[in-house]
């Protein structure tokens, strides 16, 4: 099991605070290993009661790519995804994060109740827009963040800010 990246300040040079890169699409044996490791990573941290997602930079790798379960029970991996829109209200939920503090630490953090992504689907070759809802959107939203260099404590810190210059 790989060691988590741990957010050490909120100004860190740390591939945490980093935007991540996206993947050439041609680079097939690439997205081969980033998704097998993803799936065994996930799989551990997630038999310890650890994680509902996991995103690439979080392992100390700079590229665009998370894991999650779906609402079916299905592993999901991610490649290359940009938020395309959001839709609904937002709701309050506690979320944490294996890159703070071990995962002990659990903020109240606003997030939208559905959201659209486009992403790469390398074994087929094409890109998918695809929408979530719920807990689904609220992970991916989450996932998100990483891969744009956002922490929840970031997150926090900047709905918190918009709060007080209302």
């Amino acid at each position: 099991m790989r060691v988590i990246e741990q957010i050490k300040s909120y100004d860190s040079v740390s591939i945490l605070h980093r935007e991540s890169s996206y993947i050439p699409k041609e680079n097939k044996p690439q997205f081969k290993r980033l998704h097998t490791l993803l799936m065994n990573e996930f799989i551990l941290r997630e038999k310890e009661g650890n994680a509902v997602g996991l995103a690439l930079n979080q392992l100390n790798s700079p590229y665009n790519g998370f894991i999650f379960r779906t609402n079916s029970g299905v592993l999901t991996v991610i490649f290359n995804a940009r938020l395309v829109g959001v839709c609904g209200n937002t709701n309050q939920s506690k979320e944490g994060c294996l890159s703070v503090k071990k995962g002990k630490k659990t903020l109240s953090i606003s997030r939208y109740n559905k959201v659209t992504i486009e992403y790469y689907d390398w074994k087929e070759d094409k890109m998918v827009l695809d929408t979530f809802k719920g807990k689904e959107a609220i992970i991916i939203q989450h996932e998100l963040d990483h891969l744009n260099g956002i922490s929840i404590l970031k997150r926090k810190e900047s709905q918190n800010e918009g709060i007080q210059s209302d």
